[in-house]
């Protein structure tokens, strides 16, 4: 789906616009358990699974020539959304991820209970 596309259909239909960049989408991929973002110059990814009500990100990945250019935050935004719908809790194993939500207090109350 393009950029200008309704934001609803992306959704429903699994492709997330990714704002801000020349990104075609990124593609939830529920079965692989994974966000990917496509682009002419490369991909990015971000690796997640669940358990119960918590949404643990474990690898955010973009190739070099993405780097720097915030792909990498767009994934995490978009796995922080889905949790967000869903009701789940996010653990970010992932130090990206774990970084991005120390500098974005809004997605705080997102992010799981340590056990203790």
């Amino acid at each position: 789906m393009s950029l200008s596309g309704d934001a609803d259909a992306a959704r429903s239909s699994g492709h997330l616009p990714c704002h801000g960049r020349a990104v075609s989408s990124i593609e939830h991929q529920p079965q692989r358990q994974r966000f990917e973002a496509r682009l002419p110059e490369g991909r990015g990814e971000i690796v997640y699974r669940t358990d119960g009500q918590t949404l643990t990100i474990v690898h955010t990945e973009v190739d070099p020539s993405l780097e720097g250019k915030g792909v990498a935050g767009q994934l995490v935004r978009a796995a922080l959304d889905h949790a967000r719908a869903n009701g789940l809790r996010v653990d970010p194993v992932c130090s990206y991820a774990n970084t991005y939500m120390q500098r974005h207090p809004e997605t705080e109350a997102l992010r799981a209970p340590k056990p203790g």
